[in-house]
């Protein structure tokens, strides 16, 4: 997934909110296998991203059940 600037990510949370949500999944995936560091280890990144995607899906079944 190519990985896009935060100004681009800004529009797109005000735009596309679903797609936001996966793009940030995505870019804390990214940052998880890339920065490896104490600081990373202590987030529940796991779950924190599984979070980030379920909100991105409760939005969407919102909008589409309105």
């Amino acid at each position: 997934m190519k990985i896009i600037e935060l100004q681009m990510l800004q529009t797109l949370y005000e735009q596309n909110f679903c797609a936001w949500v996966e793009q940030i999944a995505e870019l804390l995936r990214c940052l998880r296998r890339a920065t490896p560091t104490h600081q990373w280890d202590t987030l529940d990144l796991e779950h924190l991203i599984e979070e980030v995607v379920d909100l991105g899906k409760s939005q969407q079944r919102a909008l589409q059940s309105s």
